[in-house]
This record gives C-alpha cells, sequence and structure tokens, in this order.
C-alpha cells in the first residue's frame, strides 16, 4: 500500500512539473562545418592544420564543401596574416538533435565558436547555427545600446580571439 503511494504521488508529481527526463532518444546529427564571415577580411578555415577553405569577406558556407578528414577536428580560423582567429575542437557525437514531442520542444546541441572583432563578427559551427542579436559592431557602434557601455577590448596578443557578445537574446 505504501509503495502505491508512493508511486502514486511521485506520477502526480511528474504530471504537475513536466517531465523530468527528454521525451524523445538523441539522433545523431551530420557532421557538417559551417561558416559565416561576417567581417572586411579574407578568412581561412583550417581543419587539424590544413587550409580547407577561404571565405571572402560577408562569405556564408553552410556547409563547407571542401571534404573532410576524420574526425577529431581541430578547427582554427586565420586572418589573412595568419593570426588565429578563433579555435574549437569537434569530437564524434558532438553534435545531435531530439525529435519535437507531443508539445513540439525539441533539442539540438552541435560545437561551435563566435568571435566579435572590430572588423566584423565571425561564426563556425557543427550541425546548429548559433543565435542571438547581430553584434553591436556589426551596427557600427563601439558599444551595444542595449547593454552596458563598455567600449569592446582588444584582442590578446597571442592564444587566439576571445569572443564577446554582450547581447545573447535574439
Amino acid at each position: 500500500m505504501r509503495a502505491l503511494l508512493v508511486g502514486l504521488v511521485a506520477t502526480v508529481l511528474v504530471s504537475a512539473c513536466g517531465a523530468a527526463v527528454p521525451t524523445s532518444t538523441p539522433i545523431l546529427a551530420p557532421m557538417r562545418l559551417s561558416i559565416q564571415n561576417g567581417t572586411t577580411i579574407p578568412v581561412a578555415l583550417a581543419v587539424n592544420g590544413t587550409v580547407v577553405e577561404s571565405v571572402a569577406p560577408g562569405g556564408y558556407e553552410d556547409p563547407v564543401k571542401a571534404p573532410m578528414p576524420p574526425l577529431p577536428w581541430s578547427v582554427e580560423t586565420r586572418s589573412p596574416s595568419g593570426r588565429v582567429l578563433s579555435s574549437m575542437t569537434v569530437n564524434a557525437g558532438d553534435a545531435w538533435f531530439t525529435t519535437p514531442d507531443p508539445s513540439g520542444a525539441s533539442e539540438a546541441k552541435g560545437d561551435a565558436v563566435r568571435v566579435d572583432l572590430a572588423c566584423g563578427r565571425l561564426d563556425v559551427w557543427v550541425s546548429t547555427p548559433m543565435g542571438g542579436r547581430r553584434s553591436c559592431l556589426d551596427r557600427g557602434l563601439a558599444t551595444d545600446p542595449g547593454g552596458p557601455s563598455v567600449p569592446w577590448p582588444p584582442l590578446p596578443a597571442a592564444g587566439g580571439a576571445r569572443g564577446l557578445d554582450f547581447a545573447t537574446a535574439g
């Protein structure tokens, strides 16, 4: 009787609060590398140390058409002088999605890196593109009018770029 009562209470709580576990099983997504170069400079896309694509200013490729080596991938974007602008590691199983549940909700996961530079925004992703408002720099502003009045910091001298996005809401 006590076990029945505990089971009934647990059922009522889960029904009232929603399911505590995903309602569908994650499905591995195709490992497709994509890039959006919102900067004013050409950017080299390197995978495992080899440049696989040169992306013109304002260029967009979803997915990158160049053949990719086997996973894992060490992905970098580089300026024309060879400076590393962004980097990420992509492993097998990093990208997945779920089918919509009865309420229409679903989930997706992928790898991504974003960097806001003085010359524009650079996004690289696997599977799911990043959301968010356009950067203030895309609008020609030095600071975000909707956020703190903080000037954009300069890039670090070494070790890649630091991605900053004061605007996180769509």
